[in-house]
């Protein structure tokens, strides 16, 4: 008997056909229209999943480069309150001051060396509040301009005079 054929008995499951004796004949094995259709289905699968591959390898770019940006700010935060009201890097005068920072927050002088642009906004609050209001707003990449729509990070806080 070749190796294909087996033996079974009328109690298993795989009973098929007709009973010879006390044993049956059965064949044990895949068409080729079933072997095709499994392809099929495992082939759009891996389509399916190699096709989200890149929106997820962006969401974790896009997740590595916010953590980086979170703790710039609040590193830039914390020098503002921590340095003097005449500081060279971070002046704590009202007004508008743009800075270029590579990954690790230091101030970089090159714009195409820098990985993330930074704007730091002081305003005066004025009257009985002995306070002023800072924005910090840190984009990435360091060329691209600062719009609500860019890829960006905004801290805001107080800062005491």
């Amino acid at each position: 008997m070749p190796d294909e054929v087996m033996l079974r008995s009328k109690g298993s499951p795989f009973w098929r056909g007709q009973e010879t004796g006390s044993l049956v004949f059965c064949l044990r094995a895949f068409s080729l229209v079933e072997v095709v259709i499994a392809l099929g289905v495992v082939s759009f699968a891996l389509v399916a999943m190699l096709g989200i591959l890149p929106i997820g390898m962006g969401a974790a770019s896009d997740a590595v480069h916010f953590t980086a940006a979170s703790q710039i700010a609040g590193a830039i935060d914390c020098d503002l309150r921590s340095a003097p009201a005449t500081a060279q890097i971070y002046p704590r005068q009202t007004g508008t001051n743009d800075f270029y920072l590579d990954s690790l927050g230091n101030v970089v002088l090159d714009p195409d060396a820098a990985k993330f642009r930074a704007r730091v906004t002081i305003t005066s609050q004025g009257g009985s509040i002995p306070a002023s209001y800072v924005s910090i707003l840190l984009a990435w990449p360091a060329g691209a301009a600062i719009t609500r729509h860019s890829s960006h990070l905004e801290v805001a806080s107080f800062l005491s005079q």
